[in-house]
């Protein structure tokens, strides 16, 4: 089939909502002719009206490597980066758009550039709760996409022991393939993602899924301290639990109470092993330290 007809068709598909039909349209007028800047520009736009923006941004890329001077390509990758937190790359490509320029993309990542120099001066200062306001006012700046400014909102709220809000956030930020963020953000850059994602599980009790993505970041970034401390912590912590439930399981309370202690020492806000401990405690007739675990889980995680 001729591929601009199938690219009239896809275009027609996009007008009308049907974005994954779209998609697989422009795909194939790629297959016949993958040199078409046009059809990879496509491409990117109905990748991104299906929320697979990393995608769109290689599409993007592809799209200007064959035809450098792509003005529609170089505005759309200038959006594409403001939503994904990157200001400066976004800045280049309105430069390059030309008479396709949006001038609220420009209005957008300026904007964006001076929160994301406050997000690092809070950040060194470990000035929390400014961190968590300038999160906030860089996602309403345009970067709703941008997975390192939902983490570093996450981090924030974990530094202030607001932990059910951490998991929250980083629910609400994007959920992109790995090997796609791997790409995008390098393998320093993901490992980060993935050490605030580790964090956040273990936390949220999802102990198996922290140990995980801890040893993915190691694996992307094994010289880091920082990764190398949380593998070393979320493998100590999901341990602890481990030996304390099997522990409980044989009725062995006063043990079980010992090993969850211990993965405290390493996470001393666990909500889910600061329960575990209350059962333990209770069982054994220490009823007041119970409810002072009790206590401790609930004001971190008021929901649990």
């Amino acid at each position: 089939m001729d591929p601009e007809q199938l690219k009239i068709m896809g275009n027609e598909d996009y007008k009308n909502g049907r974005f994954a039909e779209a998609l697989a349209l422009y795909e194939a007028a790629i297959s016949i002719d993958p040199n078409k800047a046009s059809y990879r520009s496509n491409k990117s736009a109905a990748l991104t009206a299906l929320g697979r923006l990393l995608e769109a941004v290689f599409e993007c890329r592809e799209a200007i490597r064959i035809e450098p001077y792509y003005q529609r390509a170089h505005n759309r990758l200038a959006t594409l980066y403001v939503r994904l937190g990157e200001a400066e790359k976004a800045m280049y490509h309105y430069k390059q758009a030309g008479a396709e320029s949006d001038p609220d993309v420009l209005t957008k990542a300026k904007n964006l550039q001076v929160r994301l120099s406050k997000c690092t001066e809070t950040k060194i200062q470990r000035d929390w709760n400014t961190l968590l306001k300038e999160t906030r006012l860089a996602i309403s700046a345009g970067a709703d996409s941008a997975p390192q400014i939902f983490a570093l909102q996450a981090e924030a709220l974990l530094k202030l022991h607001r932990l059910q809000e951490a998991d929250e956030a980083l629910t609400k930020g994007p959920n992109f393939d790995m090997d796609d963020c791997t790409q995008f953000f390098g393998p320093i850059g993901h490992a980060s993602l993935l050490v605030i994602r580790a964090q956040v599980d273990m936390v949220a009790g999802r102990f198996d899924d922290a140990v995980a993505a801890a040893q993915r970041a190691a694996r992307l970034d094994s010289s880091s301290k920082e990764v190398n401390m949380v593998v070393r912590r979320t493998r100590a912590v999901a341990m602890a639990r481990s030996n304390g439930n099997d522990l409980f399981r044989g009725q062995r309370y006063s043990e079980a109470c010992g090993a969850y202690g211990e993965g405290l020492d390493h996470d001393p806000y666990n909500s889910v092993l600061l329960c575990n401990r209350a059962t333990c405690r209770s069982k054994l007739g220490q009823f007041e330290k119970a409810i002072d675990d009790c206590t401790t889980a609930l004001n971190v995680r008021p929901s649990y």
